[in-house]
């Protein structure tokens, strides 16, 4: 017997033989060692660990699966099941993530770059402003970021509000 929060929602139909559960509450894992917490520390509680773990993990994926938007649902499956070597198949523009693809021209971009700026730019105004103990607020450091009219004057002075780069993220209306 297989006991699920589904229990109690009038799924006694005979037809109904599977329940799968969209949402997962996010603190699963902490449930799962709660669970073996007051075991012993012998080879079998370890053991029992080591495999509520990795099924942590395969629920994780099995949710990153159905959450996912733009990475095409049949090549997904086919690179977790394939074999080194296997061929797979080319995308299909007729399922459901293919056609988010192509309805919303998405277009993969790779943003390391504006990260390692943004990281520069929040360490940057802590240094400043953590000598004058003043608390830094989000939009302190977009305005840095986007090199915008910043409304602490303090931080005008900041080196990196003037040193021009590229930025691949852009405003709304730069869009």
């Amino acid at each position: 017997m297989i006991a699920t929060n589904a229990f109690g929602m009038g799924l006694n139909d005979k037809k109904v033989r599977l329940v799968i559960h969209y949402s997962i509450h996010y603190s699963f894992p902490l449930s799962i060692y709660s669970i073996t917490e007051d075991m012993n520390d012998s080879f079998e509680a370890n053991k029992r660990k080591e495999y509520f773990t990795k099924a942590c993990e395969k629920i994780f994926e099995v949710v990153h699966f159905y959450e996912e938007q733009y990475i095409c649902k049949e090549q997904m499956l086919a690179e977790y099941f394939a074999w080194n070597g296997d061929n797979l198949s080319p995308l299909y523009a007729h399922y459901d993530n293919c056609l988010y693809v192509q309805a919303e021209l998405v277009h993969e971009i790779d943003v390391k770059t504006d990260a390692i700026k943004m990281v520069e730019v929040v360490e940057e105004i802590i240094n400043k402003l953590h000598e004058s103990e003043k608390l830094i607020s989000p939009k302190d450091i977009i305005q840095i970021y986007c090199q915008l009219k910043c409304d602490n004057e303090e931080l005008i002075s900041l080196n990196i509000y003037y040193k021009t780069q590229k930025k691949i993220v852009c405003t709304k209306a730069d869009a």
